[in-house]
């Protein structure tokens, strides 16, 4: 394929690339980051219950009845803030998409009613040919992203430590203890 067929597949990798990654964020990604938090906070307390047991061997987090007669109600407002913010993110993030998908397709078009697209056997390609052409290249490049993508934060994202355990436990300590 010549320049400006390559130019025009750089163009749209990025985009799809971008647009794949924001979109999967947003399901997979979310998803996954509610487990990783949830482990980490699980780890943090059990790491808290152990120094807590070591300053007042009766004390356990299950079993403590201070902390079991504490009614936790979500602050209705809080509650609103937090999804409307997110609610705008994610508009904001469409909007980014709508804007970059947008961006490409003109340039893909731009570049194909401005130079004639040669492929391999020196033919010149029709639009068709040429959005096709485009199109499985791009394809196949976002399988490998997308297979990537999910068995790195699978796999890695899942498994790391996100927090200094040790730090948190001594501030909640300090606090409780002062």
């Amino acid at each position: 394929m010549n320049t400006p067929f390559k130019a025009a597949n750089i163009i749209l990798h990025v985009a799809l690339i971008s647009i794949f990654i924001v979109v999967l964020f947003f399901t997979y990604g979310l998803h996954l980051e509610e487990k990783i938090l949830e482990n980490q906070l699980n780890y943090i307390f059990s790491k808290f219950g152990r120094l807590s047991r070591a300053i007042d061997p009766s004390f356990t987090l299950k079993d403590n009845s201070v902390l079991n007669n504490i009614d936790i109600k979500d602050d209705p407002s809080e509650v609103k803030r937090i999804d409307d913010y997110n609610k705008n993110l994610k508009k904001k993030s469409a909007m980014a998409i709508g804007g970059i998908l947008a961006v490409a397709i003109v340039a893909v078009l731009f570049i194909k009613s401005r130079f004639n697209i040669i492929n391999d056997a020196g033919q010149s390609l029709d639009m068709r040919s040429y959005l096709l052409e485009l199109g499985k290249m791009n394809l196949m490049s976002l399988v490998f992203v997308g297979l990537t993508y999910v068995g790195f934060i699978t796999f890695v994202g899942y498994n790391y430590l996100y927090i200094n355990d040790s730090m948190i436990v001594k501030k909640v300590l300090d606090k409780i203890l002062v």
